[in-house]
């Protein structure tokens, strides 16, 4: 994960576009916990969504809610269709859960910088 500290919000972690998704899933998932979105959603809504200075590919898309589920940000289950298999995604966390492991993850990344070096005290 990496930190933009000259953003704001998600943006600090995500580029815009998947800032804007996250938000957009976490929205229909806190109405309804079981929804879930494939791709071709997903890149339909930022198409409609989306900044007119940023425009944003379907495969971009695709490889950034990858990203996230590698992250443990959403979850991915397969499901066969048309044309073969499809991602269908859904949050594996609720913001809370992220800023929390967000928070988690930036205290042991700087334990581990700062341990050898004296100047880090953790109990």
């Amino acid at each position: 994960m990496k930190v933009d500290t000259s953003r704001t919000g998600l943006e600090v972690f995500y580029p815009k576009y998947v800032a804007q998704l996250l938000k957009h899933i976490w929205t229909r998932t806190a109405k309804n916990p079981e929804f879930e979105l494939v791709t071709r959603e997903a890149f339909d809504y930022l198409q409609d969504h989306e900044d007119e200075e940023v425009h944003v590919s379907r495969a971009s898309v695709i490889i950034n809610m990858d990203a996230l589920v590698e992250d443990g940000v959403l979850k991915v289950r397969q499901t066969t269709g048309k044309g073969g298999y499809h991602g269908v995604y859904s949050a594996a966390l609720s913001p809370g859960e992220f800023q929390k492991k967000v928070y988690d993850h930036v205290e042991t990344t700087l334990f581990e910088v700062f341990k050898n070096t004296g100047g880090w005290y953790r109990e």
